[in-house]
């Protein structure tokens, strides 16, 4: 029988966690409190992530498993009867669940460097990588399903992924990484590149003519500058000289006064 119960917990406390596990990341559980918790018995394939134990019996409180293929995260206690849901660790645990149970599409093309994230089948004991030179790069896995992180995405082409449990192959995908970025990487006739190009070639001489104004802009304050200190040299030499007017005053004619 499925999540049958051997014995009931009262008042657990955590004994052991899964410190490893990425559902449990930045998950603090310190000081947590549960009700009357079911000691449950757990199949094979699932996962223990937290352990709960009182008065001698020992259960699970969190855990993950498989049912007909479909993914699943259990909660063995009774929220109303626990502190969790007061803490910050309940939305980020919430959380984290839904992300280990949302399956992420695998992308058929990467860039050159970019790492593959791939959802794996529960059962799966380890993935096998082969890069298009033929080397084959073999990474274990926790049989519980989850996502991988592969970084090796060092050359281009076509590479191979395989799902292994034991010599047995569960899945295998073929995705592509291109040199380039992938819209650059598009070899197919593109009908809004001429029109682009046609929009760059008007703006690039505009932006000419303007760029041809401003480089004048130095060669006038030079020639300034250039005038500027022909006039203070002469002046100092004393080639330019103002003409004098001494007998001038003399001349004008005085009114009310002696001449």
């Amino acid at each position: 029988e499925r999540f049958a119960a051997t014995g009931v917990m009262s008042g657990p406390s955590i004994d052991r966690l899964d410190a490893g596990a990425d559902i449990l990341d930045g998950v603090d559980l310190a000081g947590v409190t549960f009700g009357d918790t079911p000691a449950y018995t757990l199949d094979d394939g699932d996962e223990e992530l937290v352990r709960g134990t009182a008065n001698g019996v020992h259960g699970p409180l969190v855990w993950r498993g498989d049912i007909d293929g479909n993914r699943y995260v259990a909660l063995g206690f009774d929220l109303e009867s626990s502190n969790l849901t007061q803490r910050v660790a309940f939305p980020v645990l919430v959380a984290r669940s839904v992300a280990d149970l949302v399956t992420e599409p695998v992308a058929s093309a990467l860039a050159l460097g970019e790492p593959l994230r791939y959802p794996l089948t529960p059962g799966t004991t380890a993935v096998s990588v082969t890069d298009p030179a033929g080397e084959i790069t073999t990474i274990a896995t926790q049989e519980s399903g989850g996502l991988i992180l592969f970084e090796g995405m060092g050359q281009a082409g076509r590479y191979t992924l395989s799902e292994l449990a034991g010599e047995q192959v569960l899945d295998e995908v073929v995705f592509v990484v291109n040199a380039g970025h992938p819209i650059e990487s598009d070899l197919r006739p593109n009908d809004a590149l001429a029109v682009s190009l046609t929009g760059a070639a008007a703006g690039d001489v505009d932006v000419s003519e303007r760029r041809g104004l401003a480089d004048l802009w130095p060669l006038l304050v030079a020639v300034a500058g250039v005038v500027i200190a022909l006039e203070w040299l002469a002046a100092s030499a004393g080639w330019l000289r103002t003409p004098s007017f001494r007998g001038l005053a003399r001349s004008i004619p005085r009114f009310g006064g002696r001449p």
